[in-house]
């Protein structure tokens, strides 16, 4: 399961004991992904962190366990055929795209992330429409299901902000 919100990020830290919540602006700044491994039930197990350049192969970069741990012998296997069966994948172009839009989004709320307390201004109309349209660019199969914007719209910019940096990552 791959990890693409900042709760996301801080529950699996809680569960496991390590520090993942703290990559929220590295998925947004460079090239890493973030998946849980988690059982029948839906437990974490481990979390790894893969690197899917646009151009050059995905890889494995790190893997823990509870309490940053080696995770076991299965989880350690499935991990590494994920890289190289799925992330491999997965097309230059739309990597490009997706890279190119989180390091926009990212600097530009690399502020808000740095100052966890305070509250933002509130966003324009046509910030709301981008910011929409880049998380549906990333994620479109979650915007088609959901209808992100009709969402964003009633829900107003406190919601919007906060998926900003729970969809991009």
């Amino acid at each position: 399961m791959e990890l693409t919100d900042q709760a996301a990020l801080a529950l699996e830290g809680q569960r496991l004991g390590h520090c993942v919540a703290s990559y929220t602006v590295k998925c947004l700044l460079s090239e890493s992904t973030l998946f849980s491994i988690r059982d029948a039930a839906g437990v974490p197990l481990s979390t790894f962190e893969a690197r899917v350049p646009a151009s050059g192969q995905a890889r494995l970069l790190q893997h823990h366990g509870a309490a940053n741990e080696a995770p076991d012998r299965a989880q350690q296997q499935l991990a590494e055929r994920f890289v190289a069966q799925v992330l491999t994948q997965i097309s230059p172009a739309h990597l490009r795209q997706v890279r190119h839009v989180r390091r926009k989004l990212g600097l530009g709320l690399r502020h808000l992330l740095a100052k966890p307390d305070t509250q933002p201004p509130p966003l324009s109309p046509a910030l709301r429409e981008l910011l929409a349209d880049a998380i549906a660019m990333v994620y479109p199969a979650e915007v088609r299901r959901q209808g992100l914007k009709r969402y964003l719209d009633r829900e107003g910019d406190a919601l919007l902000q906060a998926m900003i940096v729970k969809q991009v990552c």
